[in-house]
C-alpha cells in the first residue's frame, strides 16, 4: 500500500507511513480500492478516522 501511495501521491509523510503501519488488513483493503481512483489523500483516508 505504502508503494502504491508514494507512486501515485509521492513521498508520503510521516503520519500518513504510521497510520498505514497501525491499520488492519480490512482498512488496508478498502484503502487499496480507493487508491485506483482517488485524486489526493485525503480522498483515500475519508471516513476512516480510527486509522
Amino acid at each position: 500500500m505504502q508503494e502504491l501511495l508514494t507512486e501515485k501521491f509521492g513521498p508520503l509523510d510521516a503520519a500518513t507511513l504510521a497510520r498505514l503501519k497501525a491499520t488492519d488488513s480490512e482498512t488496508l483493503l478498502i484503502w487499496g480500492k480507493r487508491v485506483l481512483n482517488a485524486k489526493s489523500l485525503a480522498e483515500v483516508f475519508q471516513d476512516s478516522a480510527t486509522h
